[in-house]
């Protein structure tokens, strides 16, 4: 089981990691990538590790284990692709030697450093089993020949020369963002597997790492797997494009609490699911009301979700462009008939029949604000007559 759950002491959110190994002189330490492409080496074991409260493991991806609350977990939003996987044992190796040179330095035993410093984990037992299952298994790990240059199956990375790598800002820092090229740049004798640091010109130091050009696509995703908003690229042919299908598999709404705006239930979701269910499209047709405005809104939807590959999920502008598109649905649903104060509070309403793209939760919260300022503008007309008619009994009174 490569997939690796893990809740840290204080918190409520599990976090997933692809594991792909052990560290070979520290049985409980795992190598694990993160959703936004960081490698931890980390105890996968709550018995021994304080910082941890549950570990959980999984055989695929998105197979969430007993004890893990869906709705409370940082994970991958879809299964890292062949490429990124070999970025991610390259960084395993790494941080797994590193870790084993502290070990050995510790125990001065530096003759166990001949191993690989890295073991690659292996399913063990019918249908597989835990990594600390399997590793528990193969026993301590013994001092042998040179180390191998292959990773799991997967050859080393080639010479920059024959792979048309790029030294590439592995972070931002200053005018450097992730991924811009950084010329000139030579390796220094701190160079480790294609990561270095750079000096800048004020003298700080830029992380760089040589990214070979068939990894570039899968190097610049690392910046924004961490991001809700935004979604690795994936292309249809030549073109940066995907199906809404694929888009409503890839989507995935994620919790902003106070930090979103929009009032009312978050319909965008719904939306996405409901017209990939329907299969029905998000055009009007010509005669129906609001129909040039729902055009446009429909060129949104489909550049920012199918080309730019934004999740519109987890983007209160999104969300704010759908709820007018509902807004125009159920306005041709009533042959235009909405008021004002329905259209304010809901650029979205509820599904009325089969064909209509609205989300339900929106008109339980319509009627209910509608109800609201209808019952507050009643008591102030009562509380204005009621004052007319008193002034106008002490004018009766006078006269």
């Amino acid at each position: 089981m490569e997939w690796g759950w893990l809740r840290y002491v204080g918190g409520d959110l599990v976090h997933q990691r692809w594991v792909s190994g052990r560290v070979a002189l520290s049985a409980p330490e795992y190598v694990g990538a993160a959703p936004d492409g960081d490698t931890h080496v980390e105890k996968y074991d709550d018995n021994r590790n304080e910082d941890v409260d549950l570990v959980r493991w999984s055989a695929r991806w998105n197979d969430v284990p007993n004890g893990v609350n869906p709705a409370r977990v940082h994970s991958f939003r879809e299964e890292p692709t062949a490429v990124e996987k070999h970025v991610f044992l390259r960084d395993a190796e790494l941080l797994a030697d590193h870790r084993c040179r502290i070990v050995a330095a510790a125990i001065g035993r530096p003759d166990l450093l001949a191993a690989p410093g890295f073991r690659a984990l292996v399913p063990g037992g019918p249908g597989g089993a835990a990594p600390a299952a399997a590793a528990a298994a193969a026993g301590p790990v013994a001092a042998a020949g040179p180390r191998p240059g292959v990773l799991q199956g997967v050859a080393p990375r080639a010479a920059a020369a024959d792979a048309g790598a790029r030294w590439r800002a592995a972070q931002s820092l200053g005018d450097a963002g992730h991924g811009d090229e950084v010329p000139g740049h030579v390796a220094t004798a701190a160079a480790v597997r294609g990561r270095d640091l750079h000096t800048l010109g004020d003298g700080s130091a830029l992380f760089v790492e040589e990214v070979p050009a068939a990894e570039l696509e899968a190097f610049m995703g690392r910046a924004v797997a961490a991001d809700a908003r935004v979604m690795p690229v994936m292309r249809t042919g030549a073109r940066r494009e995907v199906t809404w299908s694929v888009m409503a598999a890839r989507v995935r709404e994620e919790d902003f609490g106070r930090d979103w705006l929009v009032t009312g239930p978050r319909t965008a979701f719904w939306c996405i699911e409901f017209i990939n269910n329907e299969g029905m499209g998000i055009d009007l047709e010509p005669t129906q009301w609001g129909v040039q405005e729902h055009f446009q809104c429909t060129q949104y939807i489909r550049l920012l979700l199918l080309s730019d590959q934004c999740d519109g999920t987890n983007m209160q502008a999104f969300e704010a462009i759908f709820r007018r598109m509902q807004t125009e649905r159920e306005g041709a649903n009533q042959s235009g008939k909405l008021s004002i104060e329905e259209q304010t509070h809901f650029a979205g309403s509820t599904r009325i029949s089969s064909s209509l793209t609205v989300c339900p939760d929106m008109l339980e919260f319509v009627r209910k604000e509608v109800e609201r300022e209808a019952a507050l503008a009643k008591n102030l007309r009562k509380a204005r007559e009621e004052k007319e008619a008193l002034n106008k009994g002490k004018k009766d009174g006078q006269g």
